[in-house]
């Protein structure tokens, strides 16, 4: 429980806070949303906020009149520089019907930004339209989030429908309105058949002179799987960042090492919608997912006394071995997979996690780890050598150590408000000693619950369960779709700013988008803490206390305040007590504005400001001047 009763003036004590959200509102704190209860403990306060990255202010169509290669836009609608825009009516302007461009940023003048369309990811050269033409575009938004990648310079996504993005700032064009921050489509080609099933930044060796000569340099490539195929793009070469040039199709088992498109070199059919989740794990090797096989590439490594290393080219099959191999009964399929040790942990559709020695390149897994009695292994996080596993329906999280698996964590059914939710689990990823993951509750009549929408986590060290993050999305049934832990590019997203996360997040209906944490709090109400539903009374002796009163550890500053409400039975509307905004205050005391109850649970809004906060850290809620028991009684009524 997070409660007790003080010996010094019989006062309810509400606190516990470091404690998480309790597995039923009866033991514990019931809810915790936007809140940071593990940092300091002893205390919760309101969590860093976090902010959009992908919607950017022209969301829907806009028709525009193009002449002599730009169209004019209030400087006050803020379009957002080298955005991709879908063209959906032409008019005379040889631009391609339903064809995707970015707009690039020309030049300023009375009042109005100028763009231009360029046909090319990254290029600042726009389409050539001679005489005046009617054209009407829609921003070109992302489907759902599924897998992040981070390179040296930037991080990468890839959404349902299996595009591709990036958080690279594109030279914005010959004036100075810069790409500011949204998220960009980097062109990678697509089909209607396509879905986004994995994506991995590869590091690779080039150059050098050995041990003792000269160091190597590094590049990276990006490859993206999307049902049947595997496209590519060189992203860093010799530590230099590349322009972004895809190239489609690859198939590693050629030794010609040309393209193929849907060639089924994939073990599944190019219609079929399955993963290819893929990572990079020692010794450098790429692994992926192949229905029921596991797949592998890997750089061609020299000895360190030969004279250079060589470098890895996908056009070239002498740089890379490939291999694949069934792993897998052919009854299941590969769906996730982690590095623990030397081994390559692979979960399956079934209850099996199949560990694979990767070290040693077997084809053959060892003895398999069984998750009892749930099925449907959709992640598999690392930390620390514990592999920590979201599978099944029931909001269960299993702890394995590679041998065998155990219960971890459970996400609170109470908070979907209906009995035996089912749940579906999103992204997870891991950053500062902390689990993060997102999950959707759907209540008995299918519909998702509110209480379940952005990031959730568990603290490894004191293992605390709680919401630390609303998004940016209005409306309610979201969820954190895919998470990740970004590489700073010195403007976009930087790991040190609030819990150092990028979320993508999505509702499964028509709004989705990518959100980085930053430095501020949130200020506008998100945050809240909710008590114990708490015994004060019985049917026949209801009671009273007469004064409410909060303390916080540091005093409000201005801009913030917080907010104490009350119900008298779980599920029951939200009463106002009182809020406090004035500035110095650490602590305040209110008149109970309810009756004689036999049941009382108080809801706290913590409110910060984004200007010096104080992160509005409370401590304790105090509820004093009791009518009714003695101190005995209270404490037989808490026990």
């Amino acid at each position: 429980m997070a409660y007790s009763f003080d010996s010094f003036d019989q006062s309810l004590v509400i606190a516990g806070f470091g404690n998480g959200i309790a597995q039923n509102p009866y033991d514990g704190i019931a809810n915790m949303q936007s809140v940071n209860p593990s940092s300091i403990q002893g205390e919760v306060s309101a969590s860093f906020a976090t902010q959009s990255v992908t919607q950017a202010p022209n969301v829907g169509s806009q028709s525009v009149t193009v002449t002599s290669n730009t169209f004019p836009i209030a400087a006050s609608l803020l379009l957002e520089t080298y955005q991709a825009v879908t063209i959906t009516s032409v008019g005379s302007s040889g631009l391609t019907l339903n064809g995707t461009y970015w707009l690039v940023y020309v030049s300023n003048s009375g009042g109005n930004n100028y763009y231009g369309f360029s046909p090319t990811y990254g290029s600042v050269a726009v389409v050539t339209i001679t005489g005046p033409s009617s054209v009407t575009f829609s921003s070109l938004n992302p489907t759902t989030p599924k897998y992040f990648s981070k390179g040296q310079s930037y991080n990468f996504m890839v959404d349902s429908s299996g595009l591709v993005w990036s958080d690279k700032v594109v030279t914005a064009g010959a004036g100075s309105v810069p790409k500011t921050y949204s998220w960009t489509y980097t062109g990678n080609p697509t089909d209607t058949t396509s879905h986004g099933n994995g994506l991995l930044v590869y590091r690779t060796i080039y150059g050098g002179t050995g041990a003792t000569g000269t160091p190597a340099t590094f590049d990276e490539w990006l490859f993206v799987w999307r049902n049947g195929q595997i496209d590519y793009t060189q992203i860093l070469s010799s530590s230099s960042n590349t322009a972004i040039s895809w190239v489609v199709g690859w198939n590693p088992a050629l030794t010609s090492g040309t393209t193929t498109g849907h060639s089924a070199y994939l073990q599944n059919n190019y219609l079929i919608n399955a993963s290819h989740m893929a990572i990079q794990t020692l010794p450098n090797l790429a692994v992926y997912c192949d229905s029921f096989f596991v797949s592998v590439f890997f750089q061609n490594v020299p000895a360190l006394s030969s004279s250079d290393y060589t470098g890895f080219d996908p056009t070239t099959p002498s740089t890379y071995t490939f291999d694949t191999f069934n792993l897998l009964p052919p009854n299941d399929t590969a769906q996730c997979l982690a590095f623990i040790n030397q081994y390559v942990l692979v979960g399956g559709a079934s209850n099996y996690i199949y560990p694979w020695n990767a070290a040693a390149l077997d084809k053959e897994y060892t003895a398999p780890i069984i998750i009892l009695p749930e099925s449907n292994i959709v992640n598999i996080v690392n930390v620390a050598n514990n592999g920590y596993i979201f599978c099944g329906n029931r909001g269960n999280i299993y702890q394995t150590n590679g041998s065998q698996a155990s219960l971890f964590q459970k996400v609170p059914d109470h908070i979907s408000g209906t009995i035996e939710p089912y749940y579906t689990w999103g992204g997870a990823t891991y950053n500062k000693n902390r689990l993060y993951f997102g999950v959707r509750a759907y209540q008995q009549s299918n519909l998702a619950s509110v209480n379940y929408a952005g990031v959730w986590c568990v603290d490894l060290t004191t293992g605390s369960l709680f919401n630390s993050n609303q998004l940016s999305y209005s409306g309610s049934g979201q969820y954190a779709s895919a998470l990740g832990v970004p590489v700073s590019d010195g403007a976009l997203a930087n790991p040190a700013n609030g819990y150092g996360l990028v979320v993508g997040w999505s509702d499964n209906n028509a709004n989705y988008g990518i959100d980085v944490s930053i430095a501020a709090p949130y200020t506008g109400g998100q945050s809240i803490v909710e008590s114990d539903l708490i015994p004060i009374g019985t049917f026949n002796k209801h009671r009273t206390f007469q004064q409410i009163e909060y303390k916080l550890s540091a005093p409000l500053v201005s801009g913030e305040s917080i907010t104490l409400n009350y119900r008298n039975f779980y599920g029951d509307s939200w009463k106002s007590i009182a809020t406090d905004s004035t500035v110095g205050n650490y602590s305040n005391t209110f008149p109970a504005t309810w009756t004689d109850s036999q049941w009382i649970q108080i809801q706290a809004v913590l409110t910060s400001t984004a200007t010096t906060p104080s992160y509005v850290r409370l401590t304790q809620i105090r509820l004093t001047g009791m009518v009714g028991p003695t101190l005995a009684q209270n404490q037989q009524l808490s026990d």
